[in-house]
């Protein structure tokens, strides 16, 4: 395991200029403010009463919902997984849409109604009733490029269609 490398303002200075000889002025200036105060998101609104089209998967998989009793299972996924805020989201009604491979976890993505906590926001958003918010997903780098995350998403627009859901 490596050690962080010490920020300093001559290394400051040498990522600015990078981003800004890549990049451009206007992307260092959000990369600034999106360290210090200001962040942004942009929300996509899926009606689930229009048919969506089925992407066919390049491995068979099945998709299903995990379990409480797998939790440790889906923290070997993860390299930063606290069980029990696992155990939380889970308790809380909060439900993780699943892929496995050949009975192996290899894609996972979550969706929260009522209301949804954004890590990234450090707030939370309340939700319509009938409204799902779907976040954080992620597929093993080897898995990647196989069209699991398409398929995942169908099985949540069933799921959520199925229990009544808008959108």
């Amino acid at each position: 395991m490596s050690t962080p490398r010490k920020r300093t303002v001559r290394s400051y200075w040498l990522r600015a200029r990078e981003v800004i000889h890549e990049e451009g002025l206007r992307t260092l200036w959000f990369k600034v403010l999106g360290e210090t105060v200001y962040r942004r998101v942009v929300f996509v609104e899926r009606p689930l009463d229009q048919p969506g089209s089925e992407v066919p998967t390049d491995l068979p998989v099945d998709v299903e919902l995990l379990a409480a009793t797998e939790v440790d299972e889906y923290c070997s996924l993860h390299a930063r997984c606290d069980p029990a805020e696992i155990r939380r989201r889970l308790e809380e009604g909060e439900r993780c849409f699943v892929v496995r491979r050949e009975g192996r976890l290899v894609h996972t993505g979550w969706a929260a109604t009522g209301k949804a906590r954004i890590e990234y926001l450090s707030r939370e958003i309340d939700l319509e009733p009938g409204e799902a918010y779907v976040y954080e997903s992620f597929t093993l780098p080897q898995f990647r490029g196989q069209n699991l995350a398409p398929a995942r998403i169908m099985a949540m627009v069933r799921f959520f269609r199925k229990a009544g859901f808008q959108r």
